[in-house]
C-alpha cells in the first residue's frame, strides 16, 4: 500500500499502480518458493505417498472437482438467501435511502433500517438477465440449489468408501467434532470482522465515521505497526505455549486477540486519535492477533494428530477457518452499512464471546506434549 501511494502521488493511475506492485510481490514469492526448495532440509517422513491404484488418480481429480462444485454452488446458494432476507429486511423497515440533488450532492439521511437493497438492474457475471434484482437473486438461489443437490449426489456416489471419503469421515467422526467446528468457525469470528473492514475505517472520510489516512500513511502503519506486531506475537505465541502448553495458554491467547478490538470502539466513536497513536493501535491489534491465533493453528495441529489422516485433517480445519473469514466479511460489511463504524466495531466485541465461550467444550483433555515439543 506504501509503495502504491508513493507511485499515485508520481502520476502514476492507482490501476498501473497496483498492478506494478501485485506483479512484483508474486515475484518476490516466486523467488522465494525457488530459494525454499533449493535449501529448506525435507524431514526424514516427507516421503512420497505410496503409488495408488489404477485409475485412482483420476477418481480423484473427479472427487475434487465434486468438491469444488459443492463449495461454489453452496458458496453462491447462501450468498442468495443472505441478500434476499437482508432486502426483505429493507423493504419491511420502510427504510429510504439518502437522495442526491440537483448539484451531485447527497441530500438528507437514511431513514430506517438499512439492511441490503438489491439494486434495481441485476447481473450475473456482467450480464443483464432483465429480471430485476430480486428477480436475478431468485434465479441464482434456484439455480444453485439444482447445481448443489446434483453436487452433493455424485459426491456421495464417488466418495462413499474411498480414501478421500475416509478422511473426511474420520474427522466428523472424532470425539468432541461439534465443539471443535463451533471453535473452528467462531474463535477468530470478531478478529475476522476487524481484518476485513479495518482499513476502510482508516481510509474512509472524517464525515463517514473513517480516520482519512492516505495510501502512503496506511503503508508504514502497515508496515512497521501491522507487519512486525503480528510477525512479534506470533513468536510470543508460540514460546508462550511450548513453556506452559496450551491448555494454561488458551485463554490469555484468546483474550490478546479480542480485546484490543476496543481500541477500534475507541477510536470510531468520534475522538479525534493522533496519527502517532494510530500506529500502537495497529501493532497492538495485530501483536494480540498473531498472539492469539498461534493457539488457533496449534490446536489445529492437535486435531489433525488425533487420526491417520493428519494432512488431510489439518487442510479441513484451516479449510473451514477460511469459511469463518468469507462470512464474517459478509457480516461485517452489513452491519457497517447498517450501524456505522462504532456500531461495527461494538458489534465485534459481541461476535467474539462465542468463539471464548467455545474453549470450555473443545476437547483439551489429551496430552499435548508432542504440539509442545514441536513448537519448541
Amino acid at each position: 500500500v506504501f509503495f502504491v501511494g508513493l507511485l499515485t502521488k508520481s502520476g502514476t493511475s492507482p490501476t498501473l499502480a497496483w498492478t506494478i506492485i501485485l506483479a512484483s510481490a508474486a515475484g518476490l514469492y516466486f523467488f522465494g518458493h525457488l530459494v525454499n526448495r533449493l535449501t529448506v532440509p525435507k524431514p526424514p517422513i516427507d516421503a512420497p505417498a505410496a503409488p495408488e491404484a489404477p485409475g485412482e488418480n483420476a477418481k480423484n481429480i473427479q472427487r475434487t472437482l465434486i468438491l469444488v462444485g459443492v463449495g461454489l454452488s453452496g458458496y453462491f446458494f447462501l450468498n442468495a438467501i443472505v441478500r434476499l432476507l437482508l432486502h426483505g429486511v429493507w423493504v419491511m423497515s420502510g427504510a429510504q435511502p439518502p437522495t442526491i440533488g440537483a448539484d451531485g450532492k447527497v441530500v438528507g439521511a437514511l431513514v430506517g433500517l438499512q439492511g441490503w437493497k438489491l439494486p434495481e438492474i441485476g447481473k450475473i457475471i456482467g450480464f443483464d438477465l432483465s429480471l430485476g434484482g430480486v428477480g436475478t437473486e431468485i434465479a441464482q438461489f434456484v439455480v444453485c440449489g439444482v447445481v448443489l443437490a446434483a453436487c452433493l449426489t455424485l459426491a456421495k456416489r464417488l466418495i462413499a468408501g474411498s480414501a478421500m471419503g475416509e478422511a473426511l469421515g474420520s474427522f466428523i467422526r472424532q470425539s468432541g467434532f461439534p465443539a471443535i467446528l463451533f471453535f473452528i468457525l467462531f474463535y477468530r469470528f470478531g478478529e475476522a470482522m476487524v481484518g476485513k473492514m479495518s482499513a476502510l475505517f482508516l481510509k474512509d472520510a472524517i464525515d463517514k465515521g473513517g480516520l482519512a489516512i492516505l495510501n502512503d500513511q496506511l503503508g508504514l502503519m502497515n508496515m512497521f505497526g501491522g507487519i512486525l506486531g503480528i510477525i512479534l506475537g506470533g513468536l510470543a505465541g508460540g514460546y508462550t505455549v511450548s513453556k506452559i502448553g496450551l491448555r494454561r495458554a488458551f485463554w490469555p491467547l484468546a483474550f490478546a486477540m479480542h480485546v484490543p478490538n476496543l481500541m477500534y470502539v475507541w477510536a470510531s466513536s468520534g475522538v479525534k486519535v493522533p496519527t502517532e497513536w494510530i500506529y500502537g493501535i495497529l501493532f497492538i491489534d495485530q501483536f494480540g492477533y498473531g498472539f492469539g491465533f498461534a493457539g488457533y493453528m496449534i490446536y489445529l495441529m492437535w486435531i489433525a494428530q488425533r487420526g491417520h489422516f493428519q494432512t488431510s485433517h489439518y487442510a479441513i480445519g484451516t479449510g473451514m477457518g477460511a469459511l469463518c473469514i468469507t462470512t464474517a466479511g459478509v457480516l461485517g460489511a452489513t452491519v457497517q452499512a447498517n450501524f456505522g463504524y462504532n456500531g461495527f466495531f461494538i458489534a465485534v466485541i459481541f461476535m467474539s464471546i462465542p468463539g471464548l465461550l467455545s474453549l470450555l467444550y473443545i476437547p483439551l483433555d489429551e496430552s499435548h506434549r508432542q504440539i509442545k515439543v514441536e513448537v519448541e
